[in-house]
């Protein structure tokens, strides 16, 4: 009797591509020897030459047309659906783009940029050349795009060294796709470049661990909330410090039997600067964020943050919109009465305003991430400003007199329900004692520049009289 060997699945690449070109065709033919392919288009027109669409089906590869690629990312089937996504769009706008968009629906593929040719830069003068890459529009679409990639492909060993000189941090390979002038194939390199890519990306991802450091005060039912929002919605590898500050509502028995967390149990209140800070001396992650227990998270919230963080060395802090906080970060009361409302609107807020990310002078703790480079430089945050507010602007500004930049990401919504963690009638009193240590500190002139700051928004921030 025969017994039939069952072919191992291939692992799924999706091709993502502006225009026809031999190139694309090439680079597909290669990956077929060792993944299935698809390919779609953000344009229609790239399916309007039948001889091309005709060529690219003989060879194996699955053409997906406009509806399917909607249906993709809509449905968010991209998650797990695809071991790599490889992009090839030469426009910068259009290339930035799409790497957002990847970057929401496929967090956990490997990003493969295909950078086409740069000679047009070549036959500038170095100095003109200086001038184009240090043009806002240029660095920010097109090397801030390449920044997110896991991995950028060259045709030519003077693009990459040309590329380099911009971001020596960029992983990049040359792979000559067209073997010039006669057309034929190149060695057959980039199956291997893609080996390896895979969902989970398992070395990808022990480096990239987010500690998040949960402090808690009694609300009890708030702390639960939070975290079971974080299991259900967190995709990215991620450790939970969780503190307690002496609560008596049962909240320490609970934070103990949360699977695989550090729990620290303080017998007092030490207030949010200090026990955040027990948290941040623990925090083994590439980035650490403090997070209030009285938050719901959404779907990609993570993802979204820390996205923002990767598109550039300078932005070393990063926070959310919100319903209930002081100043720009705050949207206002969303439309939903029930959490589960909140999510679904979470949803479609984000493909609203996915990629929308925008500086700001300072940044508000409920939910703060914060790269581990940034405590190395900064440090903790200060305990003068023990019960909170301020601590957070503070350290904002202590990050950015080293050099780091603060970020809103417009594309991630936060349920706050908004200083649950103190008693009643407290909170200005401390907001008081914290605004004076402020002034003692960094001066009246600077407070002001803090508040004109945060008055950017509709709603404010309340003058303390």
């Amino acid at each position: 009797m025969k017994i039939s060997k069952q072919r191992a699945a291939k692992a799924k690449i999706l091709l993502l591509a502006s225009e026809p070109a031999d190139h694309i065709e090439a680079a597909a033919r290669m990956l077929l020897r060792r993944y299935d392919v698809y390919l779609i288009s953000p344009l229609h027109s790239f399916f309007n030459n039948p001889a091309y669409r005709r060529r690219l089906s003989n060879a194996g590869i699955r053409l997906l047309d406009g509806p399917d690629m909607r249906r993709l990312l809509h449905r968010n089937l991209l998650r797990h659906a695809f071991a790599a996504v490889a992009i090839f769009v030469r426009e910068s706008v259009q290339m930035n783009a799409l790497m957002r968009e990847v970057r929401a629906f496929a967090p956990h593929s490997r990003i493969v940029v295909f950078a086409g040719t740069l000679d047009l830069f070549h036959r500038l003068p170095r100095a003109a050349l200086s001038r184009l890459f240090q043009q806002e529009g240029f660095a920010l679409q097109l090397l801030t795009a390449y920044a997110q990639a896991d991995l950028i492909i060259t045709e030519t060993a003077e693009d990459k060294d040309l590329l380099l000189q911009e971001n020596p941090a960029l992983r990049i390979e040359t792979v000559p796709l067209l073997s010039k002038p006669s057309g034929r194939l190149a060695p057959q390199r980039l199956p291997e470049l893609f080996m390896g890519a895979g969902p989970a990306q398992e070395a990808h991802a022990k480096n990239d661990l987010t500690s998040i450091i949960i402090l808690n005060h009694n609300g009890l039912q708030y702390s639960k909330r939070c975290i079971k929002s974080i299991a259900k919605y967190t995709h990215k590898p991620y450790e939970l410090l969780l503190i307690d500050n002496g609560s008596t509502d049962g909240t320490a028995e609970y934070l103990e039997s949360v699977p695989r967390a550090t729990v620290i149990l303080n017998r007092n209140n030490r207030g949010f600067a200090a026990g955040c800070n027990q948290g941040i001396r623990k925090a083994r992650g590439k980035y650490l964020l403090l997070l209030n227990n009285d938050t719901v998270v959404t779907p990609l919230w993570l993802d979204r943050m820390i996205a923002c963080a990767q598109s550039s060395r300078a932005i070393g802090l990063v926070g959310p919109r919100t319903n209930s906080i002081y100043g720009v970060q705050m949207t206002g009361p969303g439309p939903y009465r029930t959490l589960a409302d909140m999510i679904r609107w979470s949803r479609m807020r984000h493909l609203a305003h996915l990629g929308d990310w925008f500086e700001v002078f300072a940044l508000t703790g409920f939910c703060l991430l914060i790269k581990k480079e940034v405590v190395k430089a900064v440090g903790l945050l200060d305990e003068r400003f023990a019960w909170g507010p301020f601590e957070d602007y503070d350290y904002c500004l202590r990050a950015r007199i080293a050099g780091f930049r603060s970020f809103c990401v417009n594309d991630v919504f936060i349920h706050h329900y908004g200083s649950k963690g103190y008693a009643p009638g407290v909170l200005l009193d401390y907001r008081k004692m914290n605004r004076d240590i402020f002034i003692r500190k960094w001066g009246k002139p600077l407070y002001e520049l803090l508040q004109q700051s945060l008055m950017c928004s509709t709603i404010g921030f309340p003058t303390v009289h």
